[in-house]
């Protein structure tokens, strides 16, 4: 079923959409990407227009754009969701640690999930929460420390460094 949706998402995306570029995509032998279609079609969320005798147009019925437009929505709800979740996990570790005299430092792997948590502490004027630059920082501290991660390999980086790290992932669940 989750393919379902992904297919009509895709096909809403172009014009010049095959089989193969479908299959391809969506890491699908052509057989299975064939399967999805045809079901489609016949739920009523795909029609298969015939262009020439071996070039088919797929076009979205107006019951497969709700659908897709309810699949983004959810999506789009779910990534808030989870974002509003690592927030208020962010808030409460800086919060407890802080209270217990811990200096808490965020690690410095940069993607999706460090980028929300700098807007959270430059949003809440987290003044507490330390950029972690390189982990030599961490070699003067007296033991209260503590390192934000939300990759498990990181964890063992800073247990060879005798420095606490929490998990921000560990306790969230996502959507």
């Amino acid at each position: 079923m989750e393919y379902y949706g992904k297919v009509l998402s895709y096909i809403n995306k172009g014009e010049d959409i095959s089989q193969r570029k479908i299959a391809k995509h969506m890491g699908l032998s052509l057989g299975q990407t064939n399967f999805i279609l045809h079901s489609l079609v016949k739920k009523g969320l795909l029609k298969m227009e015939r262009i020439t005798p071996k070039k088919v147009k797929y076009i979205l019925t107006p019951q497969g754009i709700a659908k897709n437009a309810r699949r983004t929505y959810s999506y789009i709800v779910n990534a808030i969701k989870n974002v509003l979740s690592l927030e208020a996990e962010l808030l409460s570790i800086v919060e407890y640690y802080t209270s217990k005299g811990f200096t808490v430092y965020l690690d410095s792997k940069k993607d999706e999930v460090y980028n929300i948590l700098l807007q959270v502490i430059k949003d809440r004027c987290l003044k507490q929460v330390k950029l972690l630059k390189d982990t030599d920082e961490l070699k003067e501290v007296n033991g209260k420390a503590l390192v934000i991660i939300w990759h498990n390999d990181r964890e063992e980086i800073y247990k060879r460094l005798d420095i606490k790290c929490f998990n921000l992932l560990d306790n969230i669940e996502i959507f």
